[in-house]
């Protein structure tokens, strides 16, 4: 687990924390939630570039990709 300061979502910035978190010893993951932000979308792809595109259990030290889809009203 990692936390770094940001202060935008761009890919550049997501590749950046991705290749650093890796180079400190972060495997590949096995699942990876994304909400559709672009940006960290590519750069999780260019990092890991073993992708699979469902959640079905694979052979391999792959990833597993979900789209998060759950919004909560604020009101």
């Amino acid at each position: 687990m990692s936390v770094s300061l940001g202060n935008r979502e761009s890919y550049s910035a997501w590749k950046y924390f991705l290749e650093d978190i890796t180079k400190r010893g972060m495997g590949e993951p096995m699942l990876t939630v994304i909400d559709g932000c672009p940006g960290l979308n590519k750069a999780a792809e260019e990092v890991f570039l073993k992708r699979t595109s469902s959640v079905a259990q694979s052979t391999g030290p792959t990833t597993c990709w979900i789209k998060c889809w759950n919004r909560t009203d604020p009101r």
